[in-house]
């Protein structure tokens, strides 16, 4: 009985069955790394690509929300102005005298102007530096 059932394990058959599965969880293994590769990729991106270029986006917003009448400002086509009039969607600005070009609020690429509340921040960290 047991020599049967010794060549019965040994048989081709049970240790084929056996390798099929090892195989199966090498493959299965091989999904899985497949996944959590994706995964990390995801995360880089979103790391290096996505969140800085949403931190630049809502900076802009803030400094297109914060122009004021008054302020020297560069659009992205790259002409100097100041602005001369303001409403919800655009811009007027003058380039020169008596020249005025009305853009639209998303065109501003930068302004040129500091207000008292930017020039108190630079003040506060130019003391901190000082103190260290």
């Amino acid at each position: 009985m047991k020599n049967y059932c010794l060549s019965f394990l040994a048989s081709p058959v049970v240790l084929a069955a056996a390798k099929t599965t090892d195989n199966q969880k090498q493959a299965g293994l091989a999904n899985y790394s497949m996944f959590i590769l994706i995964a990390l990729m995801i995360v880089v991106f979103y790391f290096l690509l996505i969140r800085p270029q949403r931190k630049q986006a809502q900076k802009h917003q803030e400094m297109i929300s914060r122009l004021e009448r008054g302020d020297e400002v560069v659009t992205i086509g790259g002409i100097h102005g100041v602005i001369k009039k303001i409403s919800d969607e655009t811009v007027v600005l003058e380039v020169d005298k008596g020249v005025r070009i009305k853009f639209s609020k998303s065109a501003i690429a930068r302004s040129l102007t500091e207000h008292e509340e930017e020039e108190e921040e630079e003040e506060e960290k130019e003391e901190e530096e000082k103190e260290e």
